[in-house]
């Protein structure tokens, strides 16, 4: 009994050592031969869905097809630079804002010139000319003239007047130069033979008032 038992034990041995495993090793082999296949199909499915080669992998952001860039109005510290600022914009803006308010407001458009203007005009050979000028909303005038010291007849001259392009300045078309007048406020300046204002310490008797 014994002999047959070593026989047995040494029949196992011998097929061991010759490659063919027992039954626990073979369950173990199976085993690790099913864990080692599904780890190859896990891999080929994770290298199906990941990203291609050079692909980015980071997350991809949606761009506007339009960019809004909010420009910021400039922030003014000092109160006193942006008085500074203001008095510089008013002193280019001044000659065109004078311009415009000599164009739009004339003795023309802007003074009711029409009526009768008196005043004693210098003489050379007399000691003054009385002179009433009448001017009428028809462009028409009437001047009367008195040489005083010298006549006593008044001279009597009708006719039309009309106005220079600046809006200011009448001419009596049926006189001879000097026959330009300023159209002030309640006033008529007598102009010189180049059609100017008269200056010096007799300008003032060039000056006809509204009665």
């Amino acid at each position: 009994m014994k002999r047959t038992c070593l026989r047995k034990n040494t029949n196992t041995n011998e097929n061991s050592k010759h490659g063919v495993p027992s039954d626990l090793f073979k369950t173990n082999y199976l085993r690790m031969k099913i864990l080692k296949i599904n780890l190859m199909i896990c891999c080929f499915f994770v290298a199906a869905c990941g990203p291609g080669p050079g692909e980015d992998t980071r997350e991809k952001r949606e761009i506007p097809d339009t960019v809004v860039i909010q420009e910021k109005e400039p922030v003014v510290d000092d109160e006193f630079d942006m008085a500074e600022a203001l008095k510089e914009y008013y002193k280019q803006q001044e000659p065109e804002w004078e311009e415009a308010f000599r164009r739009e407001h004339t003795s023309r458009n802007s003074l009711d010139y029409h009526g009768d203007y008196k005043g004693t005009l210098p003489c050379a050979d007399c000691e003054g000319i009385m002179t009433k000028i009448s001017l009428n909303l028809d462009y028409t005038f009437r001047m009367t003239r008195r040489y005083l010291g010298k006549d006593d007849r008044e001279y009597v001259i009708e006719g039309t007047f009309s106005w220079e392009e600046c809006g200011n300045i009448i001419r009596l078309n049926e006189l001879d130069k000097p026959n330009q007048y300023h159209v002030g406020e309640l006033a008529l300046f007598k102009l010189d033979m180049d059609g100017n204002r008269i200056i010096g310490d007799l300008a003032h008797k060039y000056t006809l008032v509204k009665q």
